[in-house]
């Protein structure tokens, strides 16, 4: 009971973060605080998480009389805890206010921060930061176990984001240096974080199943985009070339699943319906018989109500799961190749903003076997395995190959239920 109740009021101040008030707030409050003072290099301005998007996210601002450009290394007295080194969001060009976010701290820890300042001739001076951090919001190891042993591989300075968990708590999106250490925690309402898009010195992804954000440089969440009452996302998102998003969904009106694609006008927020995947295979749609994960005995709210936390459209005993779009890629002309685990297929769509048509699909025959897309199917040359429910279409171009050709790479989980 008692971690029930923690885990809801998590839940509730959470949900607050994400509002515009919220943010306004924040920032108003962050520039007013600020501001009472001139910050030079020897007097930085610093606040953790002003905006409550990254539990260790450090706010750093400060100016130089002359224009520099700017790097910054995190480390711990722990020797469990590499150093992180990173140069922030336009760190990299000469100017003379500094304003950034320092991700990289580790939670719990007591992290010097020590900046690095380089000016045009060359010179360069160091300042440092002690900074005691936030624990961690959630239960995930601040370091993970290695489990094979380093081969040596330059694995680069990046940070691997892990996407959400999905559970019936909190769920985060974390990011992980290649040391295996966590370098930012940040809480979504609910759900999972599918995929992260940059655009617009923004960073989009998702925070539940009806809403995705954009976040700047400094942890501020300045756009705020629903899929309305009728949507809700499922699995996957793109950018079109026009910079608006392009999501996979289910239509709440309808007695079928992951079967839509939606697009998001990002400048105005208005939802459309770009594709109805049961006109396009509506034979093949009114052939299939209804079957549920769950059992049609469910009768749950988190299995019927599609507004509730916790709802789960894959385990609902009351819609018919006969596609399953899982993954959606955007190429430059307008089409777009879409993954189907229960048809264990990947499709290929022409003019999906305007005038959707089937292109070709990647699947095998048997399956097809006496529906009405036969035609579509491309033929396979050689002997390699079929999927059973995959994942993940992956579209790839590469300058080696003739044009027309690019490769396609695909997670096949087996996921035949």
């Amino acid at each position: 009971a008692i971690g029930n109740k923690r885990i809801g009021h998590l839940n509730d101040g959470i949900d607050k973060i994400y509002t515009k008030d919220y943010q306004d707030t924040a920032d108003s409050k962050l520039i007013t605080a600020r501001d009472k003072s001139p910050h030079s290099e020897d007097d930085i301005y610093t606040k953790e998480n002003p905006y409550r998007t990254s539990t260790t996210g450090l706010y750093v601002y400060f100016t130089t009389a002359k224009a520099a450009k700017v790097t910054y290394t995190v480390s711990t007295k722990d020797t469990d805890y590499p150093d992180f080194s990173a140069t922030p969001q336009g760190g990299n060009k000469y100017k003379t206010t500094h304003e950034f976010q320092a991700i990289g701290l580790v939670p719990g820890k007591t992290n010097t921060v020590t900046v690095t300042i380089t000016y045009r001739n060359g010179e360069s001076r160091t300042r440092t930061i002690t900074k005691k951090s936030s624990k961690a919001l959630g239960p995930e190891e601040i370091r993970l176990t290695s489990t094979k042993a380093n081969t040596g591989q330059d694995l680069g300075n990046g940070l691997y984001a892990i996407l959400g968990n999905d559970s019936d708590e909190q769920d985060y999106l974390f990011y992980y240096d290649t040391h295996g250490v966590l370098r930012a925690e940040i809480p979504i309402l609910y759900y999972r974080t599918h995929r992260l898009l940059f655009k617009g010195n923004l960073m989009y992804f998702s925070v539940s199943t009806r809403d995705i954000v954009g976040m700047n440089k400094l942890g501020r969440i300045v756009k705020f985009l629903s899929t309305g009452d009728d949507y809700i996302l499922h699995h996957d998102y793109e950018l079109d070339a026009d910079g608006n998003l392009v999501v996979l969904a289910t239509d709440t009106r309808k007695k079928t699943i992951q079967d839509a694609i939606i697009k998001i006008n990002t400048a105005t927020g208005k939802v459309t319906l770009l594709v109805d995947m049961g006109t396009l295979y509506k034979s093949y749609r009114d052939s299939t018989t209804f079957a549920s994960m769950s059992g049609s005995s469910s009768s749950s709210s988190d299995a019927t109500n599609d507004k509730s936390r916790n709802y789960n459209a894959d385990s609902t005993p009351k819609k018919k799961d006969w596609l399953h779009l899982n993954t959606i890629q955007m190429l430059n002309d307008g089409s777009v190749i879409l993954s189907s685990r229960e048809t264990s297929t990947a499709i290929k769509l022409d003019n999906v903003e305007s005038n959707p048509t089937i292109d070709y699909m990647i699947g095998e025959k048997s399956f097809w076997k006496g529906s009405d897309y036969t035609s579509y199917l491309l033929t396979k040359i050689g002997n390699s395995s079929g999927t059973g429910g995959q994942h993940t279409i992956t579209y790839q171009k590469d300058s080696r190959l003739p044009d027309g050709q690019y490769y396609l790479y695909m997670f096949d989980n087996n996921y035949g239920v």
